[in-house]
């Protein structure tokens, strides 16, 4: 292994030796074996067109419908982008294990995908915490926080969440430098993205920030939010529960403005649990990322261009294959928790077979 000043693992005269913790060819071997997450990415794409159709289809007039549409746009083209990163990093992998050079360097286009993957799926992050944040007021504080967001304020906050998406990962992204380089096989001169000062410095700008200050509140917001949901899904078990032995109790009577009570709660319930389990989904998803930020603020060289630079590079496959499944399954999740989503889905389908 080699510090060098590209995207390259490839020995570049001039610079020392890394000690990695973990070699080149078992780099390669680790990443070679994660790859079936091509076929999830496959999921993602699919999963959030359909959610993206049926949400529209529904109307963009509430907020709650409207932030889901955006998080499944956000999804949506964070799989696309996770879908070019593995096709070039396989690309690459195979000029790791042969003597084949192509007359790109799969890694610039890997680094340039995943790079924009980010900027996607930092907005699918903050949508996420939005969320949650707005159900659990909607919990902790019915009267006073219920219907707070109206389609108007949600059109406006997804706007404010779009700008800090670009605005923290944006910068790096307009500061490559393209270098050409000689390779070591059949003469073939291909470009190199070079890590130039300008670079290093909105990219980690883009570190602390986006990788450690925002997924750390992003981590402690939905854990706080995930917890406070499943208090009230807990309690209005029990409610439901102390309601039918009342009711059994007096010959199960019950007045036509109790049973629409108790419809609304239903329904209430079931966004509640939407929601939850979306929130459990990316705080599991979202562990890796934290480990990463935890990495960098404690071990020194754990980086891209640092000393335990292989190892980084193959916890942040880890990370994107998580966050994969964090933007792959949210599909299943709006059909098993949303009786409009899920009629209206089967309603496309329908037209769609017929």
């Amino acid at each position: 292994m080699y510090k060098t000043n590209y995207t390259t693992l490839l020995a570049v005269p001039g610079f020392p030796d890394q000690h990695d913790w973990i070699s080149r060819e078992l780099y390669y071997t680790l990443s070679a074996a994660m790859f079936p997450w091509f076929l999830l990415t496959v999921i993602g794409v699919v999963g959030n067109s359909l959610s993206i159709v049926t949400f529209f289809s529904l109307g963009l007039r509430d907020s709650v419908t409207f932030l889901f549409f955006i998080q499944s746009v956000s999804d949506l083209l964070a799989s696309c982008a996770t879908f070019g990163y593995l096709l070039f990093v396989a690309l690459y992998i195979v000029e790791g294990f042969t003597v084949l050079r192509f007359s790109f360097d799969p890694n610039v286009i890997a680094t340039v995908s995943v790079n924009t993957r980010d900027t996607f799926y930092c907005m699918s992050v903050l949508t996420t915490t939005f969320i949650a944040t707005l159900r659990c007021l909607s919990v902790y504080k019915p009267i006073r926080f219920k219907g707070f967001v109206t389609a108007r304020r949600s059109y406006i906050s997804t706007a404010i969440l779009a700008l800090v998406s670009l605005a923290v990962y944006g910068p790096s992204s307009l500061t490559y430098e393209f270098q050409q380089y000689g390779t070591d096989l059949k003469n073939i001169s291909r470009f190199v993205i070079r890590y130039t000062e300008v670079y290093r410095k909105s990219s980690n700008f883009e570190k602390i920030v986006g990788d450690t200050i925002m997924t750390l509140a992003a981590q402690f917001i939905v854990s706080l939010c995930l917890f406070v949901l499943a208090h009230g899904l807990v309690s209005s078990i029990k409610f439901r529960l102390q309601s039918s032995s009342v009711q059994r109790a007096s010959g199960n009577r019950i007045g036509p403005l109790r049973k629409q009570a108790s419809s609304l709660q239903g329904k209430e319930l079931q966004a509640v649990r939407q929601v939850c389990l979306v929130a459990l989904i990316f705080v599991l998803c979202n562990m890796p990322k934290v480990g990463i930020a935890f990495g960098r603020m404690f071990l020194d060289g754990f980086a891209i261009y640092g000393k335990y630079g292989t190892l980084y590079q193959l916890i942040v496959h880890v990370r994107i294959f998580t966050d994969t499944i964090n933007s792959s399954v949210n599909c299943f999740v709006y059909y098993r928790y949303n009786s409009n989503f899920r009629n209206k889905l089967k309603e496309i389908l329908d037209l769609v077979s017929e």
